[in-house]
Protein backbone atom coordinates (compact mmCIF):
# COMPACT_ATOMS: atom_id res chain seq x y z
CA UNK A 1 0.00 0.00 0.00
CA UNK A 2 3.10 2.51 -0.52
CA UNK A 3 1.47 3.53 -3.55
CA UNK A 4 -1.66 4.53 -1.73
CA UNK A 5 0.72 5.89 1.08
CA UNK A 6 2.13 8.48 -0.90
CA UNK A 7 -1.24 9.73 -2.72
CA UNK A 8 -2.66 10.68 1.24
CA UNK A 9 0.63 12.23 1.71
CA UNK A 10 0.12 14.32 -1.38
CA UNK A 11 -3.64 15.35 -0.33
CA UNK A 12 -2.31 16.19 2.95
CA UNK A 13 -0.49 19.05 1.43
CA UNK A 14 -4.17 20.43 1.32
CA UNK A 15 -5.26 22.10 3.88
CA UNK A 16 -7.12 20.94 4.86
CA UNK A 17 -6.61 17.69 3.59
CA UNK A 18 -8.41 17.03 0.11
CA UNK A 19 -7.21 15.78 -3.85
CA UNK A 20 -9.19 16.13 -6.78
CA UNK A 21 -10.31 18.91 -9.13
CA UNK A 22 -12.78 22.36 -9.37
CA UNK A 23 -15.40 21.88 -11.76
CA UNK A 24 -16.71 24.50 -13.43
CA UNK A 25 -20.35 23.54 -15.00
CA UNK A 26 -21.42 26.39 -17.79
CA UNK A 27 -24.41 24.52 -19.34
CA UNK A 28 -27.78 25.16 -17.56
CA UNK A 29 -31.44 24.30 -17.73
CA UNK A 30 -33.99 21.17 -16.95
CA UNK A 31 -32.34 19.08 -19.07
CA UNK A 32 -28.92 19.55 -18.03
CA UNK A 33 -29.56 18.56 -14.28
CA UNK A 34 -29.73 14.85 -14.67
CA UNK A 35 -26.52 14.49 -16.62
CA UNK A 36 -24.69 16.91 -14.35
CA UNK A 37 -25.54 14.52 -11.19
CA UNK A 38 -24.58 11.57 -13.12
CA UNK A 39 -21.77 13.37 -14.58
CA UNK A 40 -20.46 13.57 -10.48
CA UNK A 41 -21.61 10.30 -9.52
CA UNK A 42 -19.83 8.71 -12.74
CA UNK A 43 -16.78 10.07 -11.39
CA UNK A 44 -17.16 9.14 -8.09
CA UNK A 45 -17.85 5.54 -8.61
CA UNK A 46 -14.92 5.05 -10.67
CA UNK A 47 -12.70 6.83 -8.70
CA UNK A 48 -13.85 4.55 -5.47
CA UNK A 49 -13.32 1.15 -7.54
CA UNK A 50 -10.22 2.21 -8.48
CA UNK A 51 -8.98 3.21 -4.98
CA UNK A 52 -10.25 0.06 -3.61
CA UNK A 53 -8.31 -1.87 -6.92
CA UNK A 54 -5.01 -0.88 -4.54
CA UNK A 55 -5.56 -3.07 -2.07
CA UNK A 56 -4.02 -6.93 -2.07
CA UNK A 57 -5.96 -9.79 -2.63
CA UNK A 58 -5.44 -12.15 0.43
CA UNK A 59 -6.97 -15.34 -1.67
CA UNK A 60 -10.53 -16.71 -1.08
CA UNK A 61 -13.93 -15.77 -3.36
CA UNK A 62 -14.58 -13.41 -3.89
CA UNK A 63 -11.07 -12.00 -2.62
CA UNK A 64 -10.61 -11.00 1.03
CA UNK A 65 -8.59 -8.13 1.86
CA UNK A 66 -6.98 -6.82 5.30
CA UNK A 67 -9.27 -4.52 7.09
CA UNK A 68 -6.04 -2.01 7.45
CA UNK A 69 -5.55 -1.59 3.63
CA UNK A 70 -9.66 -1.05 3.47
CA UNK A 71 -9.91 1.35 5.93
CA UNK A 72 -6.59 3.27 4.36
CA UNK A 73 -8.59 3.32 1.00
CA UNK A 74 -11.89 4.99 2.56
CA UNK A 75 -9.71 7.52 4.25
CA UNK A 76 -8.26 8.35 0.94
CA UNK A 77 -11.70 8.41 -0.66
CA UNK A 78 -13.03 10.53 1.88
CA UNK A 79 -10.41 13.21 1.04
CA UNK A 80 -11.69 13.60 -2.84
CA UNK A 81 -13.02 16.58 -3.59
CA UNK A 82 -15.34 17.94 -6.67
CA UNK A 83 -15.24 21.24 -6.13
CA UNK A 84 -18.45 22.37 -8.18
CA UNK A 85 -18.69 26.08 -9.27
CA UNK A 86 -22.38 26.55 -10.48
CA UNK A 87 -23.23 30.01 -10.67
CA UNK A 88 -25.03 30.35 -13.28
CA UNK A 89 -25.39 34.22 -13.74
CA UNK A 90 -21.58 34.00 -14.12
CA UNK A 91 -21.14 30.90 -15.74
CA UNK A 92 -23.45 30.06 -18.41
CA UNK A 93 -22.27 29.59 -21.24
CA UNK A 94 -18.93 30.75 -20.35
CA UNK A 95 -15.93 29.92 -22.67
CA UNK A 96 -12.87 28.22 -21.32
CA UNK A 97 -11.02 31.29 -21.91
CA UNK A 98 -13.40 33.00 -19.58
CA UNK A 99 -12.94 30.79 -16.98
CA UNK A 100 -9.59 30.91 -16.96
CA UNK A 101 -9.84 34.56 -16.06
CA UNK A 102 -12.64 34.27 -13.56
CA UNK A 103 -10.52 31.64 -11.67
CA UNK A 104 -7.82 34.51 -11.95
CA UNK A 105 -9.78 37.20 -10.65
CA UNK A 106 -11.36 35.14 -7.71
CA UNK A 107 -8.28 32.23 -6.89
CA UNK A 108 -5.03 34.40 -7.40
CA UNK A 109 -2.13 32.32 -7.63
CA UNK A 110 -0.02 31.99 -3.84
CA UNK A 111 3.16 33.72 -3.81
CA UNK A 112 6.25 31.49 -3.82
CA UNK A 113 6.77 31.99 0.31
CA UNK A 114 3.21 30.87 0.40
CA UNK A 115 2.96 28.02 -1.87
CA UNK A 116 3.70 25.11 0.57
CA UNK A 117 0.59 26.30 2.89
CA UNK A 118 -1.84 28.42 0.16
CA UNK A 119 -3.09 27.60 -2.82
CA UNK A 120 -6.48 25.70 -4.19
CA UNK A 121 -6.66 22.39 -6.05
CA UNK A 122 -6.83 24.82 -9.11
CA UNK A 123 -4.25 26.77 -8.61
CA UNK A 124 -1.52 23.92 -7.34
CA UNK A 125 -2.23 21.93 -10.14
CA UNK A 126 -2.74 24.09 -12.70
CA UNK A 127 -6.05 22.69 -14.01
CA UNK A 128 -9.82 22.53 -13.92
CA UNK A 129 -12.86 20.82 -15.15
CA UNK A 130 -15.05 21.92 -17.34
CA UNK A 131 -18.20 20.88 -18.25
CA UNK A 132 -20.75 22.62 -21.28
CA UNK A 133 -23.16 21.13 -23.14
CA UNK A 134 -21.03 18.77 -25.39
CA UNK A 135 -20.03 17.40 -22.44
CA UNK A 136 -23.30 16.93 -20.25
CA UNK A 137 -24.14 15.22 -23.90
CA UNK A 138 -21.54 12.60 -23.97
CA UNK A 139 -23.02 12.06 -20.16
CA UNK A 140 -26.43 11.53 -21.49
CA UNK A 141 -25.76 9.37 -24.29
CA UNK A 142 -23.70 6.87 -22.17
CA UNK A 143 -26.62 6.56 -20.16
CA UNK A 144 -28.58 5.72 -22.91
CA UNK A 145 -26.55 3.89 -24.72
CA UNK A 146 -26.80 0.43 -23.32
CA UNK A 147 -25.63 -2.46 -25.88
CA UNK A 148 -26.19 -6.53 -25.09
CA UNK A 149 -22.54 -8.04 -23.83
CA UNK A 150 -21.52 -11.74 -24.55
CA UNK A 151 -22.60 -12.85 -21.15
CA UNK A 152 -26.02 -11.45 -21.42
CA UNK A 153 -25.40 -8.12 -19.44
CA UNK A 154 -24.60 -4.80 -20.86
CA UNK A 155 -22.88 -1.85 -20.94
CA UNK A 156 -22.03 1.73 -22.07
CA UNK A 157 -19.25 3.82 -23.23
CA UNK A 158 -17.75 5.70 -20.22
CA UNK A 159 -18.91 9.63 -20.57
CA UNK A 160 -16.01 12.00 -20.65
CA UNK A 161 -15.20 15.63 -19.22
CA UNK A 162 -12.76 17.94 -20.21
CA UNK A 163 -10.01 18.72 -18.38
CA UNK A 164 -8.47 22.61 -18.96
CA UNK A 165 -4.67 24.04 -18.29
CA UNK A 166 -5.33 27.29 -16.59
CA UNK A 167 -2.50 28.94 -17.74
CA UNK A 168 -2.36 27.76 -21.69
CA UNK A 169 -0.16 30.21 -24.28
CA UNK A 170 -1.19 29.40 -27.16
CA UNK A 171 2.03 30.72 -28.76
CA UNK A 172 3.91 28.05 -26.98
CA UNK A 173 1.93 25.39 -29.26
CA UNK A 174 1.72 26.57 -32.53
CA UNK A 175 3.03 24.92 -34.99
CA UNK A 176 5.59 25.53 -37.56
CA UNK A 177 8.27 24.45 -40.41
CA UNK A 178 10.22 22.56 -38.09
CA UNK A 179 8.05 20.90 -35.13
CA UNK A 180 4.88 20.47 -37.58
CA UNK A 181 1.42 21.07 -36.92
CA UNK A 182 -0.08 22.51 -33.65
CA UNK A 183 -1.34 19.35 -31.90
CA UNK A 184 -2.53 20.66 -28.23
CA UNK A 185 -4.89 23.21 -27.53
CA UNK A 186 -4.92 24.10 -24.37
CA UNK A 187 -7.42 20.74 -22.98
CA UNK A 188 -8.53 17.36 -23.32
CA UNK A 189 -10.83 15.02 -22.88
CA UNK A 190 -10.96 12.37 -19.95
CA UNK A 191 -13.12 9.54 -19.46
CA UNK A 192 -14.48 9.38 -16.36
CA UNK A 193 -13.18 5.37 -15.69
CA UNK A 194 -9.17 7.10 -16.11
CA UNK A 195 -10.37 9.68 -13.82
CA UNK A 196 -7.96 9.14 -11.55
CA UNK A 197 -5.59 7.33 -13.16
CA UNK A 198 -4.67 11.02 -14.85
CA UNK A 199 -4.69 12.27 -10.93
CA UNK A 200 -2.51 9.75 -9.95
CA UNK A 201 -0.07 10.26 -12.53
CA UNK A 202 -0.13 14.27 -13.17
CA UNK A 203 1.50 15.60 -9.94
CA UNK A 204 4.21 17.96 -11.25
CA UNK A 205 3.61 17.09 -15.21
CA UNK A 206 2.07 19.55 -17.68
CA UNK A 207 -1.59 18.31 -19.26
CA UNK A 208 -0.11 18.83 -22.89
CA UNK A 209 1.89 15.76 -22.08
CA UNK A 210 -1.13 13.51 -21.64
CA UNK A 211 -3.23 14.74 -24.16
CA UNK A 212 -3.74 12.35 -27.18
CA UNK A 213 -2.09 14.48 -30.00
CA UNK A 214 -4.78 15.78 -32.40
CA UNK A 215 -4.56 18.80 -35.34
CA UNK A 216 -8.06 19.63 -34.96
CA UNK A 217 -9.71 21.03 -32.47
CA UNK A 218 -13.06 20.09 -32.91
CA UNK A 219 -12.57 16.12 -32.95
CA UNK A 220 -9.88 15.65 -30.08
CA UNK A 221 -9.91 11.90 -29.03
CA UNK A 222 -10.87 11.24 -25.77
CA UNK A 223 -7.98 10.10 -23.25
CA UNK A 224 -8.46 6.77 -21.32
CA UNK A 225 -5.16 6.16 -20.33
CA UNK A 226 -3.59 4.96 -23.31
CA UNK A 227 -4.66 7.90 -25.38
CA UNK A 228 -7.18 6.32 -27.03
CA UNK A 229 -10.99 7.04 -27.45
CA UNK A 230 -13.15 4.39 -25.29
CA UNK A 231 -15.49 1.55 -26.95
CA UNK A 232 -18.95 0.94 -25.75
CA UNK A 233 -18.01 -2.15 -23.62
CA UNK A 234 -14.98 -1.46 -20.36
CA UNK A 235 -11.80 -3.32 -21.26
CA UNK A 236 -12.59 -3.24 -25.40
CA UNK A 237 -10.40 -0.58 -26.44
Amino acid sequence: MSELNGYIIRAEVHDPPAWGYAVYRTAYGAATDEPWRLLLEAIRTEVRRDVLSLRIPRGGNPSRYSDEETQRCEEFLSLLTLDTKEDQSTLQGASMDRVREIIKETDPLPTEDEWLLDGTLTTRQGVFLYVDDEVLESVAAAAAAQTPTPTGGSCAAAPWIKMVELDYEPEKHKGNIRVGPQYYFGWMKVSTDSFFQLWSAQEGKYLWSFAPPSTDERTLPIWNGIGMTPTDCRGKR
